[in-house]
Protein backbone atom coordinates (compact mmCIF):
# COMPACT_ATOMS: atom_id res chain seq x y z
CA UNK A 1 0.00 0.00 0.00
CA UNK A 2 1.75 3.34 -1.09
CA UNK A 3 1.23 6.71 1.10
CA UNK A 4 0.89 9.71 -0.25
CA UNK A 5 3.56 12.14 0.24
CA UNK A 6 3.28 14.59 2.92
CA UNK A 7 2.33 18.09 1.72
CA UNK A 8 4.62 20.36 3.07
CA UNK A 9 2.56 23.60 4.76
CA UNK A 10 3.76 27.15 4.21
CA UNK A 11 4.95 28.63 7.71
CA UNK A 12 2.89 31.24 8.67
CA UNK A 13 4.50 34.80 9.42
CA UNK A 14 2.51 37.07 11.62
CA UNK A 15 2.82 40.85 10.10
CA UNK A 16 1.03 42.02 13.43
CA UNK A 17 3.94 40.47 15.74
CA UNK A 18 7.26 43.16 15.94
CA UNK A 19 10.36 40.79 16.07
CA UNK A 20 12.08 40.87 19.67
CA UNK A 21 15.33 42.70 19.73
CA UNK A 22 16.58 40.53 22.65
CA UNK A 23 16.17 37.61 24.28
CA UNK A 24 13.61 37.32 27.00
CA UNK A 25 15.46 36.58 30.54
CA UNK A 26 14.10 36.69 34.32
CA UNK A 27 15.06 34.99 37.03
CA UNK A 28 14.20 34.64 40.56
CA UNK A 29 17.22 34.70 43.36
CA UNK A 30 16.61 32.71 46.32
CA UNK A 31 18.60 32.26 49.75
CA UNK A 32 17.44 28.76 50.89
CA UNK A 33 13.34 28.77 50.90
CA UNK A 34 13.52 32.84 50.91
CA UNK A 35 12.54 34.72 47.39
CA UNK A 36 15.04 37.98 47.78
CA UNK A 37 13.99 39.35 44.47
CA UNK A 38 14.23 39.03 40.47
CA UNK A 39 15.79 40.66 37.99
CA UNK A 40 14.97 40.77 34.49
CA UNK A 41 15.96 41.82 30.79
CA UNK A 42 14.20 44.67 29.80
CA UNK A 43 16.83 45.73 26.56
CA UNK A 44 19.21 44.36 24.65
CA UNK A 45 21.97 45.30 27.34
CA UNK A 46 20.08 46.44 30.15
CA UNK A 47 18.46 44.81 33.16
CA UNK A 48 16.16 45.66 36.06
CA UNK A 49 16.23 44.33 39.10
CA UNK A 50 13.07 43.96 41.61
CA UNK A 51 13.67 43.01 45.48
CA UNK A 52 10.79 40.12 47.02
CA UNK A 53 8.10 43.07 46.96
CA UNK A 54 8.65 43.71 43.43
CA UNK A 55 9.69 47.10 44.49
CA UNK A 56 12.66 48.50 41.67
CA UNK A 57 16.02 48.31 43.01
CA UNK A 58 17.38 49.83 39.97
CA UNK A 59 18.44 49.69 36.43
CA UNK A 60 21.71 47.85 35.35
CA UNK A 61 23.70 47.53 32.43
CA UNK A 62 25.02 44.21 33.33
CA UNK A 63 23.52 41.03 34.89
CA UNK A 64 26.18 40.69 37.29
CA UNK A 65 25.01 44.07 38.52
CA UNK A 66 21.38 43.40 38.89
CA UNK A 67 22.08 40.18 40.77
CA UNK A 68 24.04 42.07 43.00
CA UNK A 69 21.30 44.45 43.73
CA UNK A 70 19.11 41.58 44.21
CA UNK A 71 21.21 39.46 46.69
CA UNK A 72 22.69 42.52 48.26
CA UNK A 73 18.99 43.82 49.41
CA UNK A 74 19.11 40.39 51.96
CA UNK A 75 21.95 41.79 53.49
CA UNK A 76 20.16 45.61 54.18
CA UNK A 77 17.07 44.21 54.76
CA UNK A 78 15.54 44.69 58.95
CA UNK A 79 16.59 41.57 60.92
CA UNK A 80 13.34 39.91 62.64
CA UNK A 81 12.92 41.52 65.79
CA UNK A 82 13.28 38.12 67.94
CA UNK A 83 16.02 36.95 65.94
CA UNK A 84 17.61 40.54 66.93
CA UNK A 85 16.89 40.30 70.47
CA UNK A 86 18.86 36.93 70.62
CA UNK A 87 21.57 38.20 68.33
CA UNK A 88 21.89 41.15 71.33
CA UNK A 89 22.40 38.24 73.86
Amino acid sequence: MKMAPATKLPRRRSANLPQAEFEPLEHSVYLGRERLGRYSRIGQKLYAAFDAKDRLLGRFKRLKDAYAAVSNESCAAPVSAPFAKEAGQ
